[in-house]
């Protein structure tokens, strides 16, 4: 749902492929989409956001980079290792569904 309202179906290959690098949990594929925690602000020093719930921590990965309004795929991470992709946001766009 996050892909329609931003109208990013015309290249739903970027998200794909950013689900790839990070579900390939490697340093490179890490690298290659910029994988970094959400913050719960917007200083660098602000802390990781945390799901409640089960303790799941919440990234962010680039789709897009060097345009305004820069596509963002953000994601929680279970202390099991597994991936809960939540939605697809624009660059100032903090929130991730829990």
């Amino acid at each position: 749902p996050s892909l329609d309202r931003l109208g990013f179906d015309r290249d739903l290959t970027k998200t794909v492929q950013a689900c790839a690098h990070v579900l390939v949990d490697t340093p490179d594929n890490r690298a290659a989409v910029d994988v970094h925690e959400l913050r719960t602000g917007d200083g660098p020093s602000e802390p990781q956001r945390v799901r409640r719930s089960d303790g799941a921590r919440a990234f962010r990965a680039y789709l897009e980079s060097h345009t305004a309004s820069a596509r963002r795929l953000h994601y929680w991470r279970l202390d099991d290792g597994r991936f809960e992709f939540a939605s697809v946001n624009v660059h100032d766009d903090m929130k991730i569904p829990e």
